[in-house]
C-alpha cells in the first residue's frame, strides 16, 4: 500500500485488521500518506462502496470452504466492477514444509484449511465471482485467485 500510494495515483487505500498493533504500525508507516487509511475492526462489517480492487491475504487460510464462500459473497456488496485477489495456503506447504505447518498449527494455534487451486477457483465461482486469473508464490505454498464480479 505504501509504494502504491507514492505513485500519486488518485486512489484511496483502506487497510482493515482486527489487530490494533498492526493498525498502529500501519498508521506509523503511512503517516505522510493522505490516501492510506488503517482501520481496526471486522472488514466484513465495514461499509465501502465502489471498491475497484480488494486483497484478502491470509483471510481464507483457516476458513473451511463453506465459510470462504460466505465471506466472498458478503464482500460483493462493496464492489462495483472491481476485482478481488485472495490467497489461501496450498496443500503443498504442508507436504513440503512440515516445520512451518507445525509452527502455524501448534505454536501459533492457526489451524489451516488447505485449498488447492481448483478448490479456491470453485469457491470464487460458487460465491458469484468469475475467476479471471491465478498465480502462486515461487514454492507453490500459496495460491492466489483473481476474481471479477459476474
Amino acid at each position: 500500500a505504501h509504494n502504491l500510494a507514492k505513485l500519486n495515483i488518485p486512489v484511496s487505500i483502506f487497510n482493515v485488521d482486527f489487530d490494533n498493533g498492526a493498525v498502529a504500525k500501519g498508521c506509523e508507516i503511512a503517516k505522510d500518506l493522505n490516501n492510506v487509511i488503517f482501520l481496526e475492526g471486522d472488514f466484513l462489517k465495514k461499509q465501502f462502496r465502489g471498491v475497484k480492487m480488494g486483497l484478502l491475504i491470509g483471510v481464507l487460510c483457516s476458513i473451511p470452504k463453506g465459510g470462504c464462500i460466505t465471506v466472498l459473497k458478503r464482500l460483493k456488496k462493496n464492489f462495483s466492477n472491481g476485482i478481488l485477489v485472495a490467497s489461501c495456503v496450498a496443500p503443498t506447504m504442508k507436504e513440503h514444509d512440515p516445520e512451518m505447518e507445525y509452527i502455524l498449527r501448534y505454536i501459533t494455534g492457526w489451524n489451516l484449511a488447505y485449498k488447492d487451486l481448483e478448490e479456491l477457483q470453485k469457491i470464487f465461482s460458487d460465491a458469484g465471482w468469475k475467476p479471471i486469473g491465478h498465480f502462486s508464490d515461487c514454492h507453490g505454498f500459496h495460491n492466489m485467485v483473481i476474481g471479477q464480479l459476474e
